[in-house]
């Protein structure tokens, strides 16, 4: 689009004359059009003098607001010809028809300390600035910390500023780019976007008009319903354990499972159509509660010639696929849909370019789709796995496959309990797994499975109900008993207390809960009642259990003091980047939360959490099926005048994991 175009399209924009290459009679022009813009005048090479006109053009054809660095070269001069210009002006022109001033600091590199931003604020307040802009590159979410902490220093002055200077602060850059949408929720009046996606940054970091109006704005689609008795929701069978257990007796030949408890999610569906379109030799059947996964006798149907297949947006399937084909070569192109496109896989394929296979890829062999075109050596595995364990997983169910033995040597493990939840479940359906720790250093060692070596094995095997959804539904409860003085929660949860067989790793949400003060009481080693008489802040270490964070974070926000929870340079590679999503509605709501290194800091206050006057009625799910289920659960108690109305953007995404939460959300 021209200037003119734009000028005619949006309500409200900012012309840059540095950018533009503006002459004064030109500016003039486009005024005429719109006069509702900023005038931003940016160093350049135009002389001082024209820059001045321009600030002087800008005042005579009634521009809206005129911003100016506050280090610049002709920032005297300019602000000398402003208070002249807008002394005249007032004469002819009523006060709302003068244009507000905007004194800017910017650091496109880095964020400054604390203390220097704060006095590049005083300076630009002292010079009689109508708005203040602070914006910094954000090289850590620390700066962006620093940066969003300005508007509780800032409303503190300004709230004895007979003046109302008001403030605008965030950070560029790809890592700051959540703060632009939470600097709005914080009080500035306004946020930077570019016309359209197709449209050049002017800044690191913009988001296109559209994405940043949907965003801030969330389409009210789905109403968020108060649950009366958010405590009979069911648990559905374990997405992870479900998972495995199809791809162990789906890739798998003579190995057959009736596995009882799969749920209906998006994953576990898309887990039995791939072992369906994917291993020619297995057929699949439904019985009730029941998949049987089973090998075909006759060995007639032969292999597809199709080589393309669709993970959904699992990670873990996406990943277990890859390795799938990498161990017994097969040269298919594995691809995806909806969030898992943003994924990053560089890690998968550099575990198969470092053990002796290759794959290509549209982009750099990073994100989906990717072919492979040469498998790995599979008698010694070696991963580094200091990101995810999703691979090792994947691997270790690969090696199983094939039944001819091998080992995996795992380095600098970061999800030790989610590796040794595949090894139960490989363990019961009759595979022998040794390993040994040394140092950062863990080997696998699969023995070959003579069970299936000739002959069909069968295996019966129930899912566990999954801790991960039954987590949302115990913090529920116990904000729920909170609430209401301390009132005891039955719990119709069929969870087992101690579990013995893979120990989920999310079962420790009940240390989590306990140690906020929440009473658990057991019987017949399953979770009976619960209560909460007082919500404590807490601090725990989430670097293994990264999927109760976005949880965590809404029970911390009712907690009395200060909560820190470790692990989030865990939630970054997820369906979502969770940290952006997290901090971006909790922002919105009006939760004090912010990021400290590796750790969210939650400043729970008693009654009320508010640190916004921002009236948030929609809230975005980011296509994110944890942050929608953290978010319609922080909205069943955030606030006690029930006639007002919640909306979000975004349900269908809960199918991912925990269908039953939704029918039971929306009676479906």
């Amino acid at each position: 689009l021209t200037q003119k175009e734009l000028l005619a399209k949006y309500d409200f924009c900012e012309i840059r004359t540095d950018l533009c290459k503006l002459s004064s009679n030109s500016l003039e022009t486009l005024l005429k059009l719109n006069s509702n813009v900023i005038v931003t005048l940016r160093e350049n090479k135009k002389s001082p003098q024209s820059n001045l006109n321009l600030i002087k053009c800008a005042i005579e054809n009634d521009a809206k607001y005129i911003e100016i660095d506050i280090d610049s070269k002709i920032k005297k001069e300019a602000l000398l010809l402003i208070t002249n210009q807008l002394s005249r002006q007032k004469k002819k022109k009523k006060k709302n028809q003068l244009p507000k001033i905007i004194l800017s600091y910017h650091n496109y590199h880095f964020t400054p300390t604390t203390d220097f931003l704060k006095t590049k604020i005083e300076e630009c307040r002292r010079c009689g600035s109508d708005i203040v802009k602070i914006v910094t590159f954000a090289n850590s979410y620390e700066d962006c910390t620093r940066v969003l902490k300005l508007y509780n220093e800032f409303s503190i002055k300004a709230h004895n500023d007979s003046s109302k200077t008001k403030l605008i602060a965030f950070c560029m850059g790809e890592i700051g780019r959540f703060s632009r949408a939470s600097s709005i929720f914080l009080g500035a009046p306004w946020g930077y976007a570019k016309a359209d996606a197709k449209s050049l940054e002017t800044a690191p970091g913009q988001y296109d008009y559209k994405r940043f109006r949907n965003l801030i704005f969330p389409l009210k689609k789905y109403p968020i319903p108060i649950l009366h008795n958010i405590e009979k929701i069911g648990i559905d069978g374990s997405k992870s354990i479900a998972q495995r257990a199809i791809l162990i007796s789906g890739f798998t030949k003579n190995l057959s499972g009736e596995i009882a408890n799969i749920s209906d999610c998006s994953d576990n569906l898309r887990a039995l159509e791939l072992v369906k379109n994917l291993i020619p030799g297995k057929n699949l059947l439904r019985k009730g509660h029941k998949w049987y996964i089973t090998d075909i006798q006759d060995n007639t149907k032969k292999e597809s010639n199709k080589k393309y297949y669709n993970v959904g947006e699992s990670g873990l399937l996406a990943r277990c696929t890859l390795a799938y084909c990498s161990v017994n070569f097969k040269d298919y192109k594995i691809d995806g849909c909806g969030s898992i496109l943003n994924r990053d896989f560089s890690e998968s394929v550099k575990i198969i370019d470092n053990n002796g296979g290759s794959c290509s890829s549209s982009d750099n062999g990073s994100y989906l789709p990717i072919k492979l075109t040469k498998g790995v050596d599979s008698k010694k595995i070696q991963i580094v796995a200091d990101t995810t364990s999703q691979d090792v997983t994947g691997y270790l169910i690969a090696l199983a496959s094939k039944n001819e033995g091998g080992t995996i040597e795992v380095v600098n493990s970061v999800s030790d309990n989610y590796i040794n939840l595949t090894v139960n479940v490989l363990k019961s359906f009759g595979f022998k797994i040794n390993s040994k720790v040394s140092g950062k250093k863990t080997i696998y060692t699969l023995f070959k499975n003579s069970k299936i070596d000739k002959t069909p094995y069968h295996i019966s095997y129930n899912v566990e109900s999954d801790w991960s959804s039954a987590a949302n539904i115990l913090v529920a409860c116990a904000i729920k008993s909170f609430k209401n003085n301390g009132k005891r929660i039955n719990l119709p949860l069929q969870l087992f207390a101690k579990n013995n067989s893979t120990n989920q790793p999310d079962m420790e949400i009940i240390k989590v809960l306990s140690l906020c003060g929440v009473k658990i009481e057991t019987c017949n080693s399953k979770i009976c009642t619960l209560s909460a008489n007082v919500l404590k802040g807490f601090k725990y270490n989430a670097t293994t259990t990264p999927d109760l964070i976005p949880i965590l974070v809404v029970l911390a926000s009712f907690c009395n003091g200060e909560t820190k929870i470790k692990g989030i340079n865990r939630l970054i590679n997820k369906e979502s980047n969770r940290v952006d999503s997290i901090l971006t509605e909790m922002h919105r709501a009006g939760v004090n939360v912010c990021v400290k290194g590796d750790y969210f800091i939650i400043k729970g206050v008693k009654g009320s959490n508010k640190i916004n006057e921002f009236q948030a009625t929609s809230f975005s799910s980011h296509n994110d099926h944890r942050i929608a289920m953290a978010i319609i659960i922080y909205n069943q108690f955030s606030h006690d005048n029930k006639q007002q109305k919640m909306w979000i953007d975004n349900i269908e995404c809960i199918n991912k994991s925990f269908p039953s939460f939704l029918k039971h959300l929306y009676n479906k």
